[in-house]
């Protein structure tokens, strides 16, 4: 199977994609230029190696006039003594109408005793139905009933084949939709929950599946390194790609989907240059660029609501990381409208008006935790409250879902909150 990138890599070259150090072998691909289209072609045989090659810095070259260094962007002449003492301000003013946080319940999902810590890679809840699935790293994924937010128990799981390693899931009209890495997207019949049952897969000897989204008869994946890929999974049992856009991230694929345009976190080689991507899926056989927006560290995570895209920018805040929100009006011209500094961020879920964002309380700590953040106003994100687990164990992943917010720490452990912010 061949998938069509928009953009020159220059000439025909072997090179791979896939997964690395996070699970998977590499995919060795041929690209071969065509007019100002480029095919890549999977070969069978899979060989170790990294995803880095001779076509991935080319194409980086190749695109270099679309970037602007991070310091041309929006920010420039805004120091971040500045930025650190507004949202300060912002946090203290936020303080007289704070979110209070409250621990219903917990359990502990399957561990792998041989690691000192270990993190789920993404929750699914859905308390109306009483459920709550983790994406595991180590273990699948795990099925939680939620019924009693007073007492979470696991009540089933999936482990996906060769490699554990869960990272997206999804679900739609009672199919579960599942990232599985090298293993690629799976589709799950899970009406029972001790009994999951497969119905359908999709797997390129190119590109795995960790993060995706589905809309309805349209999967959107993303690979460690490997690319974006559009499914039509209108028949769950036989999905079929449409296309593919060529990305590469090195640390949490992360991305989203409104309207005819994909956000996605990506990494330029050749400039050593985190950006968010913004491609037209309008024809979804051919995706292509639009622009690109550079960011001072990796993107850990991307939600578009309308004309804002909120991104979660991992790094210090002297590096000026953390929650950034920007305006796609013009998808051509995003500009930076309002961030709150945060040190460190990984992840986070939007619920109403509010994100909540695992970041930690400064520079210098290593414990992460949650956070607030009032964005109703994108130009003056504000922090409206933090919560901290017991024992001070680091919170991994979050999703909140009917006011009740999910989340797993490092040593695998799942908790229900309850979360109250007071207009």
């Amino acid at each position: 199977m061949s998938a069509m990138v928009p953009y020159n890599f220059g000439s025909t070259v072997n090179s791979s994609i896939g997964g690395d150090s996070f699970g998977g072998l590499p995919r060795p691909i041929e690209v071969h230029e065509s007019g100002n289209k480029v095919e890549v072609t999977p070969v069978q045989e899979e060989g170790p190696g990294y995803i880095l090659g001779k076509a991935l810095r080319s194409l980086c070259s190749s695109i270099a006039k679309h970037v602007p260094s991070f310091s041309a962007f929006q920010l420039q002449g805004v120091s971040a003594a500045e930025i650190r003492e507004s949202t300060i301000n912002r946090m203290i003013a936020g303080a007289k109408q704070a979110c209070t946080f409250t621990l219903l319940g917990s359990c502990q999902l399957p561990r792998n005793y041989y690691k000192q810590s270990e993190y789920s890679n993404q929750i699914w809840a859905s308390p109306s139905q009483g459920e709550a699935i983790v994406a595991d790293e180590y273990h699948g994924l795990q099925r939680v009933d939620v019924k009693n937010p007073k007492a979470p128990s696991v009540v089933g799981n999936w482990t996906g084949g060769k490699y554990w390693s869960a990272w997206g899931i999804d679900s739609l009209r009672n199919i579960f939709y599942s990232g599985f890495g090298p293993n690629g997207l799976q589709l799950l019949n899970w009406e029972k929950p001790s009994s999951p049952e497969m119905v359908g897969y999709y797997n390129s000897s190119s590109f795995g599946a960790n993060a995706l989204k589905v809309l309805g008869g349209n999967t959107f994946t993303l690979a460690f390194g490997g690319g974006f890929t559009i499914l039509d999974t209108s028949n769950p049992k036989a999905p079929v790609l449409e296309g593919a856009f060529f990305t590469y991230n090195r640390y949490k694929p992360s991305f989203d989907v409104f309207g005819y345009f994909a956000f996605i976190g990506d990494y330029l080689v050749g400039q050593d240059q985190n950006a968010l991507a913004i491609v037209s899926i309008q024809d979804k056989k051919k995706p292509s660029l639009v622009e690109y927006f550079p960011t001072s560290g990796s993107i850990m995570g991307v939600e578009a609501m309308g004309n804002t895209v909120f991104l979660i920018v991992n790094g210090s805040q002297n590096e000026k990381a953390g929650l950034l929100c920007l305006d796609v009006f013009n998808p051509s011209e995003p500009t930076l409208e309002g961030i709150c500094l945060l040190s460190y961020a990984q992840g986070f879920a939007i619920f109403d008006n509010y994100a909540f964002v695992l970041a930690t309380a400064n520079d210098s700590s290593r414990i992460m935790q949650l956070f607030a953040i009032d964005i109703s106003e994108p130009s003056n994100p504000t922090i409206k409250g933090s919560y901290n687990l017991p024992d001070n164990r680091s919170i991994w992943d979050v999703e909140v879902s009917d006011g009740k917010v999910y989340v797993t720490d490092e040593k695998n452990k799942f908790y229900v909150l309850s979360v109250d912010c007071t207009s």
